[in-house]
């Protein structure tokens, strides 16, 4: 199942990057168009009892939106910002889910992850420019940020019960080259909510576990992100001890 999300997903994506009409085609319009239809027949998407998921679907068609928008009439800066924003906003809404689900250990992280306050990341939008393709580039990606970032989506991901392509938008921007990975996150993020919440899809997509068969898991995967997340902070002191350059 994994490996044919992974398929059909790249596919979506290398769609999407025809220009930037194909991307608001395929990461606007279409999910828009799904989501107004189901408003007034309620035969398109499954019935999820979770403001969380809707929330995150309209933000993701939101910003996909506002990117096709900078893309066309605004500036590198402009898009500079708007990735930092919506990045934050992202981040945010996960937070908002850590909190009520009391997740204490990564409160942390993802207080760290909105300031940013992470080592390596004073300037994190430095090098961010608007593509005609890619719709975004990250040319001075933070490998720090990618690290800690996709390990505390991966960490709140295990404590939920998710569907397999929520699993994939965690693996799509680690298979490209890191300057495309604000891309491939943002479309990969449309991809997975609206491909996991189909009814044709939802045999396809559904998770074979839930959260509770997932808690020994969760809980040597807690410690080790844990650990993961100081070192980073302390890697200055580590290399120093270690008389590495």
């Amino acid at each position: 199942k994994l490996f044919g999300i992974l398929v059909i997903g790249s596919g979506w994506y290398c769609l999407a990057t025809i220009n930037v009409y194909f991307f608001f085609l395929l990461g606007v319009a279409i999910p828009v168009l799904l989501f107004v239809i189901h408003c007034f027949t309620g035969n398109i998407f499954c019935e999820v009892d979770s403001f969380f998921v809707h929330m995150k679907y309209i933000t993701f068609c939101l910003q996909n939106f506002a990117i096709v928008l900078v893309n066309l009439y605004g500036t590198s800066e402009h898009m500079k910002w708007l990735c930092l924003f919506v990045i934050r906003i992202n981040i945010l809404e996960v937070f908002s889910d850590v909190l009520s689900k009391r997740l204490y250990i990564y409160i942390l992280p993802s207080l760290a992850l909105l300031l940013p306050y992470i080592p390596g990341t004073e300037d994190l939008g430095a090098g961010i420019e608007k593509h005609p393709n890619y719709m975004v580039v990250w040319n001075e990606w933070s490998a720090s940020f990618i690290i800690i970032y996709t390990g505390w989506f991966i960490g709140w991901i295990v404590h939920r019960t998710v569907y397999i392509t929520t699993v994939a938008h965690a693996i799509f921007p680690l298979l490209v080259p890191p300057a495309l990975w604000i891309s491939v996150r943002t479309m990969t993020g449309m991809f997975m909510l609206m491909f996991g919440w189909l009814r044709v899809t939802d045999n396809f997509f559904s998770t074979p576990t839930s959260a509770k068969e997932r808690v020994a898991f969760s809980e040597i995967y807690d410690a080790l992100y844990f650990l993961l997340f100081v070192c980073e902070f302390a890697r200055n002191w580590i290399a120093s001890l270690l008389l590495l350059p």
